[in-house]
């Protein structure tokens, strides 16, 4: 097939008209939205493993304004110069901010988008996108509390435990299963939450949501069968993925592979296969969704340069064009220079010295924050977003015969809830001394334990206000002491972070050897009391290194 030197020169001419409306700046500024967007979660330390669902959430938006573009409507002056506003109050702010402050990472983008919608659309349009909206909504929702309901409500792991080695039984590998556990006679394999298909299920929930706002009209049976749909498939291909697991638990480097990040990736891919596969079927996608677009898509090239024509003479001002091309411009200049110029989150580095009164330093060391992870392996994947453990320093000293030690442990995007120094208590706690927690009317809380060999005092030592042992009392901190005006001001203007989620979580210790542990206790208090002020100070260090 050849086309001709005509019908090359008419689409030239098209194409030259389209680049005069106001379409093609528009689509250029949420695109070049959606990259930066895209950029700052690939490179977020935990939300860059959800980046291929804000892809999709990104296709979406730009799918559901494409098909809503005949809601185009004359816009003020008002609404486009507050829509810029908006905009730039945005993205001028330091990247490495989106990695420290979690209202920054979830309300900025809807900011922007109203930005966008006021400068696209205004005032009157908005409402027609209002599905646009609602998409970005849905990708910036956080959805740990489904992981948190599937494993503490439902006991998941066990659930998925109990259909597994059924299947396997009757299969022929002689499995049974108590609780969590599956037995066979080559070995045996306890299933972890994160084992199961809770991870796939909420996977597919969040792709079943974009799916029902993006294709419409649906029936309350099609959105209930995309909820069902995703959980069966989730739950299935998790049990599949179990049952896997329990059969090659005696070969090591087979079993290690099908438990990796990049066995369980495979078992995503398939379940995301396998749920597509389904909505196929469930949605008449020809009806609902394709012929809307065929339709609406459909304009020949002779239609473009009419309806080019007819926005002109709808008549945008003449302000209109240069100043969403100045816009766009402008975002794609500040859009370069933070991802060329950005900034790394500072490595907290603790002073090799830290001094305490009628105390000599013997030694100082640092902490393997890696370790510790292992050991809270929930934390990076149940809380997505929260806490990352930057690095830590133990400290020892002597007084008279008295060994102290002083732990401490430097954290980002902290809700103080997940005590690090608590995930490993020693299992030889005494039982009329469990973890206590005991508050100072000028400190704080601080939680007391020992065991048979040493007492403890732990606590999250925050940047601003008293010390806390909980999650209630961290954000309690957060909302009195941080969501002040002065620094509303300063956030406003990408100055600071608004709510300062940093925690410095500490441990005192001290051997009990002859000492009665009401005297231990002693101990530990006073010095926390003593020394509060002076390690509260360790976080004047800035959010940012050069």
């Amino acid at each position: 097939m050849q086309i001709s030197i005509p019908e090359i020169e008419k689409a030239k001419q098209v194409t030259k008209s389209f680049i005069k409306t106001q379409r093609f700046y528009l689509f250029g500024i949420i695109t070049t939205l959606a990259i930066l967007h895209l950029s700052i979660i690939n490179n977020h330390p935990i939300e860059s493993e959800e980046i291929y669902f804000y892809a999709l959430g990104w296709i979406g938006i730009l799918l559901l304004l494409w098909r809503n573009r005949e809601h185009d409507e004359a816009i003020a002056g008002f609404s486009s110069l507050l829509g810029i506003f908006f905009l730039f109050l945005v993205i001028l702010r330091p990247l490495h901010f989106w990695n420290l402050d979690l209202i920054l990472f979830r309300i900025s983008p809807i900011i922007a988008a109203l930005g966008f919608g006021l400068l696209a659309f205004g005032f009157l349009g908005i409402k027609h996108h209002w599905r646009s909206f609602l998409l970005l909504c849905l990708m910036l929702f956080p959805y740990g509390f489904i992981n948190d309901f599937l494993l503490f409500k439902l006991n998941f792991n066990e659930i998925t435990a109990t259909i597994s080695a059924f299947a396997l039984h009757y299969l022929g590998f002689k499995a049974t299963y108590q609780g969590a556990l599956i037995f066979l006679p080559t070995g045996t394999v306890e299933v972890l939450y994160f084992c199961t298909g809770g991870l796939l299920i909420v996977w597919l929930f969040k792709i079943s949501l974009l799916l029902m706002v993006i294709i419409y009209p649906l029936s309350f049976w099609q959105k209930l069968g995309l909820i069902i749909g995703a959980f069966i498939t989730g739950f299935l291909t998790g049990c599949v993925r179990v049952a896997l697991l329990a059969v090659v638990v005696h070969k090591q480097e087979v079993f290690d592979y099908w438990h990796s990040y990049t066995g369980g990736h495979i078992f995503l891919t398939a379940s995301t296969i396998i749920y597509a596969i389904f909505c196929t079927w469930l949605l008449p996608v020809e009806d609902i969704f394709w012929q809307q677009t065929l339709q609406k898509t459909s304009h020949s090239l002779e239609d473009i340069r009419s309806e080019t024509i007819h926005h002109r003479k709808k008549s945008f001002s003449k302000w209109r064009l240069p100043l969403l091309a100045t816009t766009w411009i402008g975002i794609v200049i500040t859009a370069v220079y933070l991802m060329v110029n950005k900034a790394q989150i500072a490595v907290y580095q603790f002073p090799d010295t830290l001094t305490l009164d009628g105390w000599e330093q013997v030694s100082s060391a640092s902490l393997d924050t890696k370790k510790n992870r292992q050991q809270n392996p929930s934390n990076d994947a149940n809380n997505r977003g929260l806490e990352i453990l930057q690095s830590g320093k133990q400290y020892r000293y002597f007084h008279k015969s008295i060994e102290l030690k002083v732990k401490m442990l430097y954290a980002v995007n902290s809700r103080g809830n997940q005590n690090p120094f608590l995930t490993d208590v020693s299992k030889k706690i005494i039982k009329e001394k469990q973890p206590q927690i005991k508050q100072s009317s000028e400190i704080g809380y601080y939680t007391l334990y020992s065991d048979d060999k040493q007492a403890f005092l732990t606590a999250c030592i925050n940047p601003r206000g008293g010390s806390t042992a909980t999650s209630a009392q961290f954000m309690k901190n957060r909302y009195t002491y941080d969501l002040t005006w002065n620094r509303l001001v300063l956030w406003i203007f990408g100055q600071e972070i608004l709510r300062d989620n940093r925690c410095l979580w500490t441990q005192l210790s001290v051997s009990l050897n002859d000492m009665s542990i009401t005297d231990a206790y002693a101990i530990l208090e006073s010095n926390w009391t003593h020394h509060y002020k002076t390690w509260q100070e360790l976080f004047l260090l800035k959010h940012v290194s050069n």
